[in-house]
């Protein structure tokens, strides 16, 4: 501004531009890193014509959307009432607690006062 090298209606729009706060940390932060471009290079773009590298899936993953709907279904059913009577309930608890199933156990016990 000092060196009037910019014409006032720019820098009058410049003033008005850094009172918003995107603008300002834009002008803060962003600016003073990113240099300044004086001209263009050429560039080898020969990689271009190369054909694109092959895409390999490991076989980890394969059946992995029948295990996802799998385990979905799994989920539904933990949710609906078990069709059981109270000691049928005990009783499969208490065979899930020997077995370490203790998620199926506390789903047992729990339906007693559900």
């Amino acid at each position: 501004m000092k060196h009037k090298k910019h014409p006032v209606d720019i820098i009058a729009k410049a003033q008005k531009s850094l009172l918003k706060p995107e603008e300002r940390i834009i002008a803060d932060y962003l600016r003073p890193i990113l240099p300044t471009i004086k001209h263009f290079k050429y560039s080898d773009l020969s990689v271009l014509l190369q054909p694109a590298p092959r895409l390999v899936l490991l076989p980890e993953f394969d059946g992995l959307e029948q295990a996802i709907a799998q385990s979905t279904q799994e989920e539904r059913l933990e949710r609906e009432p078990l069709p059981m009577t109270l000691s049928e309930l005990f009783t499969e608890g208490i065979i899930a607690c020997k077995e370490e199933r203790y998620p199926k156990a506390i789903k047992y016990s729990n339906r007693h006062y559900g």
